[in-house]
């Protein structure tokens, strides 16, 4: 949905009593889907092994940029830090 279109909805029902500004949030934006890790480390490994397995774990491959998102389109694959972002 174009952000004028959310904007001029906002400002037509922000007044009203019953308004819910979460609700209104979940029905005009979303989320990017979180990826889960099944990462378990090896207590047994190496520091330098324990930070080759976290490589495939922690690059993110491009994805093809979203109208309207504040995401910035990569052109190649990136690392996430911690795996939390």
């Amino acid at each position: 949905m174009d952000p004028l279109d959310i904007l001029i909805r906002y400002r037509k029902v922000r007044r009203h009593r019953d308004f819910d500004l979460r609700r209104f949030v979940e029905n005009h934006f979303w989320l990017p889907e979180t990826l889960s890790s099944e990462y378990v480390s090896n207590p047994e490994n190496s520091l330098k092994e324990h930070i080759d397995q976290l490589w495939p774990i922690l690059t993110r491959e491009p994805q093809d940029h979203i109208p309207w998102s504040s995401l910035l389109a990569l052109p190649q694959s990136y690392i996430v830090p911690g795996g939390r972002f």
